[in-house]
C-alpha cells in the first residue's frame, strides 16, 4: 500500500532520470544517427520502407542502424552520468538485456568492417 507507492515513486523517478541521461546522449549524436535511431525506435518502419525514406540500399541501412546504435551506446559510456547510469542498469535487467544486444551488435559491425 504506502510502501507499493513509495516503491513506484521511486522507480518513476529512476526511469525519469534515465530517459533524461538517454536523451543527452542522443542530443550529442550527429544529425544522420539520430534521424536512423529516431526512425527506427519510434516508427518501427520496416527496412525497407526506411530504405526508401532515406535514400539507402538495405545493406548501407543496417550498417548505419548498427553505427549509430554504438556510437548512441559511446556516448552514454563517455557521459558525465555514467555512473549514475550504471547505477540504473544495476536494478534494470530489461536495460542489460537492451545492452547486451548492442555489444553483441558492436562486435558484428567490427567483424563485418574488418572484413571488407
Amino acid at each position: 500500500t504506502y510502501n507499493n507507492i513509495i516503491d513506484l515513486m521511486a522507480r518513476k523517478n529512476q526511469l525519469i532520470n534515465l530517459k533524461v541521461i538517454v536523451d543527452f546522449a542522443i542530443n550529442s549524436l550527429d544529425d544522420k544517427d539520430r534521424q536512423v535511431l529516431y526512425l527506427k525506435t519510434h516508427y518501427s518502419l520496416p527496412m525497407r520502407e526506411m530504405c526508401s525514406f532515406l535514400g539507402l540500399k538495405e545493406r548501407t541501412a543496417f550498417r548505419r542502424i548498427d553505427r549509430a546504435f554504438i556510437n548512441l551506446t559511446e556516448a552514454l559510456n563517455n557521459s558525465a552520468y555514467n555512473s549514475k547510469l550504471n547505477n540504473i542498469l544495476q536494478k534494470e535487467l530489461w536495460i542489460n538485456n537492451v545492452r547486451e544486444d548492442i555489444k553483441e551488435r558492436k562486435m558484428n559491425f567490427k567483424n563485418v568492417t574488418n572484413s571488407l
